[in-house]
């Protein structure tokens, strides 16, 4: 069951104080005797209670609000997946906060933080960490994790189909009579780059083929060595469209298959048609907002794992 909310009168009640005691308190506001205060915070920590700091439009005790958690603001992707989310929630009468981290990790200290603002839920883009899982339970306030899976039980994700998608680029290669081929990518910490070359290799070698790595960051460094592989290679997969946009840019793909994933030239004009694989995303959003309410609607501690199916988009 998604727990109720602790509310400012229940701890009131559990430290015999008034509802304004509380609030001073947790506010750091006016005199309060320092065993009344002890006493506040205490029952604070025994009850999980966490002050409200933006207090907007509280309807049966929870904001209508949800968070959504991004680490970058030059990510294309993420702009466009976020605008979604705020037109989906906006039909639910619901706002979206949105919190920019410099970390690419959503940890106990940024979940509290969404949750202390009020939310109703959170919505992250970036990998969970072990901790989240007990501090999940804890607070009782769902957390999706949206566009990679993860292998902690207790939290929620929907996620596009990564492993088939490493496939389809992979088919997608081969067809047009590569031999030499490279993944490019980088972050393998990350289980939607874990899983988009695992199904690539995985299909390469279903056809007698080993694909080369390159770490993007140290190429986009200027490391000349991967630079060579990039250049000798005929068919690269990159991990998203960004990477594919910037191999066009920096080395000639006259005779090269180049497959990006996210199919970013669907939702907005790109100066080259790129072969992605992707998903409709406005449909894909409003698939994962519908099971984030159904969560929220009928209070239930059923876990969501969901792998949305992918296609290969080109434009000739």
């Amino acid at each position: 069951m998604v727990k109720e909310r602790t509310t400012i009168k229940d701890v009131a009640k559990e430290a015999n104080v008034t509802a304004q005691t509380v609030s001073r308190v947790c506010r750091n506001l006016g005199y309060v005797a320092p065993a009344t205060k002890e006493r506040v915070l205490e029952a604070c920590r025994k009850l999980n209670y966490l002050p409200n700091k933006s207090a907007i439009s509280l309807r049966n005790g929870k904001a209508n609000s949800i968070a959504v958690v991004f680490d970058s603001l030059k990510n294309i992707y993420f702009a466009i997946m976020t605008d979604y989310i705020n037109d989906e929630l906006a039909k639910r009468d619901y706002v979206l906060q949105p919190y920019f981290v410099k970390r690419s990790i959503i940890d106990t200290d940024i979940y509290l933080e969404a949750v202390s603002s009020g939310a109703s839920a959170v919505i992250s883009f970036l990998q969970p960490t072990d901790d989240l899982e007990k501090t999940v339970k804890r607070y009782g306030v769902p957390l999706m994790i949206f566009g990679r899976r993860t292998d902690i039980s207790d939290i929620d994700y929907v996620t596009t189909d990564d492993v088939e998608g490493g496939r389809i680029a992979a088919r997608r290669i081969i067809a047009d009579g590569r031999k030499k081929l490279v993944f490019l990518g980088d972050g393998f910490g990350m289980t939607c780059v874990q899983d988009r070359y695992d199904g690539f290799e995985e299909e390469l070698k279903k056809n007698g083929f080993n694909p080369e790595v390159v770490y993007y960051n140290r190429w986009a460094e200027g490391d000349e060595e991967l630079e060579t592989t990039l250049e000798n290679a005929d068919g690269i997969f990159c991990f998203n469209d960004i990477i594919a946009y910037n191999v066009f840019r920096k080395i000639s793909c006259e005779n090269k298959t180049v497959v990006g994933y996210d199919d970013i030239q669907s939702d907005l004009p790109m100066p080259i048609d790129l072969v992605s694989v992707g998903v409709d995303k406005k449909k894909y959003v409003e698939f994962m907002v519908d099971k984030l309410f159904e969560k929220l609607n009928k209070g239930t501690s059923e876990k969501i794992r969901e792998i949305y199916e992918v296609r290969l988009s080109e434009r000739r």
